[in-house]
Order: C-alpha cells, then structure tokens, then sequence
C-alpha cells in the first residue's frame, strides 16, 4: 500500500544559514587555492606580451631595411624600443636619420609604430629572494628592472632602449625585462643577435 506523502518541508533559517556558510569557507579555500595560479598566469601572459612585440619589432625593422633613398641621398634607418618603467609601458619607434648627421633625435625623423602596456596589477621588476640573473641563472641578482642601456635623445630620451638593425640585432647589446606581481617573476632575456626567451622564477633559479 502506497502511504500519501506528508506537506512539503523547507529548508529552516538555520539550515540556510549553515549552509550559505559552508558555501562561502569552500569558495574562500578554492580562492586561496587559486590565487597563485592566477598570478602567475598573470605576469606568464604579460612576458608572452613583451616577447611577441620584441619580434614584432625586429619584423618591422627587417621590412625597414637598411637606407631610405631620398633626394639622391641614402638615409640610415633604424627601429628603437624604448621602456618606461614608471609607466609599465614601452612603444616601438622607426626612425631615419633624414638629415645624415649619425642620430636619430632631430624632429621627425621617428615615428611611432606601435606602443604596449603591462596588464593591470604587473610591473617591470621582480619578487623578493631572485637572486640570478635570467635566463641563464648567473650568479648575480638583477641589477635593473630593464638592463638594456638608456639611449639620450629622441625616441628614448634617457630610458632603457633597444636599437635594431636591418637584421634584428640589438646594437646596444643584450639584456632583459622583469616582470612581477605579487612575487612571481618572470623575464625576458635577449641576446645580441636578437635571440629572446621566457623563462620564470621558481624560488631558487629561472625555468
């Protein structure tokens, strides 16, 4: 024999309370969880950033080339990549040396190609305990959130710079870009010949 069920019983104030409180200590705990991850993605994504723009630079000073014929005269051209740490901030510039004196600061003779940001809450630096120099873990801590030497004059105007030949190269030599947040470090490192990597601080050396 099928018994009638009895009247539909609700959750009692009490219940949902407890319940809502449970609900919130697991989101907290997955949260906490997750954080690092988040993080670190955080400062990964924006070294993939500053990575592909650095190719994208050489890209732009390969198809720039060399000289610019102008007037019967060869114009040297280059492409400069100049950093602002404050801003967390940097643009790409091509630049021709219009008038042949050996630089590139007298006005109009560069043009703004292209300009990035770091994500929010990311900075040019790096986390408390990095104690080598990337990506070849020598036994140095970074010297400079950016050690690509300043550049005087237009477009770097005093800032960590990078001056690319027809080829990609950096004239200025290598260096490397931090990156951080909260911690997490990651860097770019680049060679002379304009050969750049990413690699990430795991508490004892660069990965």
């Amino acid at each position: 024999m099928i018994r009638p069920l009895g009247p539909a019983r609700g959750f009692t104030l009490i219940e949902m309370i407890v319940t809502i409180a449970v609900a919130g200590i697991l989101l907290a705990t997955a949260g906490l969880t997750l954080l690092p991850l988040v993080r670190s993605w955080q400062v990964r994504t924006a070294a993939n950033q500053v990575y592909d723009d650095l190719g994208r630079a050489q890209s732009l000073a390969m198809r720039t080339g060399e000289y610019t014929l102008a007037g019967g005269q060869f114009q040297q051209n280059r492409v400069f990549v100049a950093f602002n740490g404050a801003a967390n901030s940097y643009a790409a510039f091509t630049c021709t040396d219009a008038n042949n004196n050996g630089n590139f600061n007298d006005a109009g003779e560069c043009t703004q190609a292209f300009s990035g940001t770091l994500p929010s809450n990311v900075a040019f630096g790096v986390g408390s305990g990095v104690n080598k120099t990337a990506c070849n873990n020598a036994g140095a801590a970074p010297a400079q959130n950016i050690t690509y030497a300043p550049i005087a004059g237009a477009p770097c105007n005093g800032s960590p710079c990078l001056r690319m030949n027809k080829l990609g190269f950096s004239e200025a030599g290598g260096g490397q870009i931090y990156l951080t947040r909260s911690g997490k470090s990651y860097a770019v490192s680049g060679t002379r010949p304009g050969n750049f990597s990413v690699c990430s601080w795991n508490g004892s050396s660069w990965q």
